[in-house]
């Protein structure tokens, strides 16, 4: 976890953002970078607010950022990061088939008198130091902290939690420009504490009422990592291997329905190598290869769902990764093409039951094949003309995401595609800019048709959108652009964020139709 807030490029002191469209829409944003002496700050506020384009889905956010950096001298540097977060959307809840065909704005029936619902605080804070000593080493440290303050009404339950999360972090770096060979050595650890606490109540009219179920549930979570690139004339290679200690503490202090208890999980220390190599064949062209063991463990989420149960047996993933790619960046034309495949055992895969509670489990192996392609073409650059530029970006990837040993009860669903996972993806941008000051970008996009059970009887259809947007530079030194934009002009029929494996056939959740917005930006 490395912390870094701070745009890529000098930012104007002051920008104003404001813009309104579709379902009643509302954007405003303020932001800039301001430096003094050894001081650069940089400060961001947004809020985003829309009734949605469904029954019960109204959101309501709020970001505030700020990210300060003092250079003490040349050789060290400290970092300031706070970041607070106040979020609440309603849930209209999954679909099935036939509501689906009868109307895509309604919500599941219980979702609006029940008031499912999100509504979460998030503050996160951290500071970095980093240090150089000489030209060969230097070291980074980094503290962090989140608190969150979460409520969830549902339909069958009420939860409301406290997490409270603080994390380290500690890297050296040493260089060796030895004659022929540049050698660089990467250490360091990772240690990451969360203590929450995680209440269920039961729903009366969206409000809470008698507790059912109240944990505490403590993670501790450790990585050590070693990591080493060797550079010779035209080649790189890294070496790393990196070590992952995992412990969660669960301790049930009110059940409802049986006697409270505690429950311990360790889970065994990860040795886990990778291998990467890389040549660099001309200034504009560059293949590599990578072998990598994986490994994620469950997440807290997946221990303890949402609606109170613990899952106990639920195991950590485990994969090994193969590699190849190549990338050309030339003056026009930049080409990026990657071919993978990776064999996971213990794949965590998602439910849905009777009550609309997403739960998890472990679908034995899974074989995914893969290939991601990106493509930039600068077509036109004419400055001095009224069309200046006319560029493109394609990107296309192609999954073969297949179960490999995963029988459910007597079922074997062997060789099926992964649920949720579409095999074709693709994206195309075209982009034109005309007299210094008008920008017009078109977006299209096309997904495959997507499983969204395991044994691959029912799919969500395959669709495609049309977005375009437009910006307007005024001329003058105003320093001010107008915007505006339509999504969704071929006003299609989709599903967005399906519910997988989900109980009564509630898959699906409609995405908006045709929808627009509009808006101006004023720098300083």
């Amino acid at each position: 976890m490395q912390i870094n807030n701070f745009p890529s490029q000098q930012e104007s002191p002051l920008q104003i953002q404001v813009s309104g469209g579709s379902f009643n829409q509302l954007n405003a944003g303020v932001k800039g970078q301001i430096e003094s002496g050894k001081w650069k700050t940089f400060y961001a506020f947004d809020h985003q607010q829309n009734d949605g384009f469904r029954d019960h889905n109204a959101l309501d956010r709020q970001n505030y950022q700020l990210s300060s950096r003092y250079q003490i001298n040349e050789n060290h540097q400290l970092d300031f990061h706070v970041l607070y977060n106040d979020l609440f959307y309603e849930i209209p809840g999954g679909l099935t088939a036939e509501q689906f065909t009868e109307d895509l704005t309604q919500a599941r029936a219980g979702s609006a008198p029940q008031n499912s619902s999100i509504d979460q605080r998030t503050l996160f804070y951290g500071v970095g130091y980093t240090s150089f000593f000489g030209e060969n080493l230097s070291q980074s440290t980094h503290i962090a902290g989140t608190y969150t303050w979460f409520q969830n009404p549902f339909i069958l339950d009420y939860k409301e939690d406290q997490n409270r999360e603080v994390a380290l972090r500690h890297q050296w770096t040493y260089d060796m420009n030895l004659e022929t060979i540049d050698w660089q050595w990467d250490a360091g650890l990772e240690w990451q504490y969360a203590d929450n606490s995680a209440n269920n109540y039961g729903n009366v009219d969206g409000q809470k009422d008698t507790i059912r179920f109240a944990d505490d549930l403590n993670i501790d979570r450790k990585l050590f990592f070693l990591q080493t690139q060797l550079g010779y004339q035209k080649w790189e290679l890294t070496l790393g291997l990196s070590s992952n200690l995992l412990e969660y503490q669960v301790n049930r202090r009110v059940n409802a329905f049986a006697e409270p208890f505690e429950f311990n999980r360790n889970f065994e220390n990860e040795l886990i190598p990778r291998i990467a190599l890389k040549h660099q064949w001309s200034p504009v062209n560059m293949t590599f290869a990578s072998l990598s063991e994986g490994f994620s463990s469950p997440t807290l989420d997946e221990i303890r769902t949402n609606e109170g149960s613990i899952n106990r047996n639920l195991q950590a993933e485990r994969g090994r990764t193969y590699e190849l790619g190549h990338k050309y960046y030339g003056k026009r034309v930049q080409l990026d093409a990657t071919f993978f495949y990776s064999s996971l055992r213990e794949t965590i895969t998602t439910y849905t039951n009777e009550n609309g509670v997403v739960l998890f489990q472990n679908a034995g192996a899974t074989n995914q094949l893969g290939t991601e392609w990106g493509l930039n073409i600068n077509w036109y650059d004419k400055q001095q003309e009224f069309f200046n530029q006319i560029n493109s970006r394609t990107s296309y990837n192609f999954y073969e995401f297949t179960f490999n040993d995963y029988q459910k009860r007597e079922e074997d669903y062997s060789g099926n595609l992964l649920t949720g996972v579409p095999q074709h993806t693709l994206n195309q941008t075209l982009n034109f800019v005309m007299a210094k000051r008008l920008n017009l970008n078109l977006h299209y996009r096309f997904v495959s048709e997507t499983p969204l059970t395991d044994d691959n009887e029912i799919f969500a259809d395959s669709y495609h959108l049309l977005n375009a947007n437009i910006d307007f530079k005024v001329p003058g030194s105003l320093k001010l652009n107008f915007f505006g934009g339509m999504e969704n002009i071929l006003n299609t029929t989709y599903s967005l964020g399906n519910d997988l494996n989900a109980f009564g056939g509630r898959f699906y959740q409609p995405a908006p139709g045709r929808n627009f917005y509009i808006g101006a930006k004023w720098k300083l």
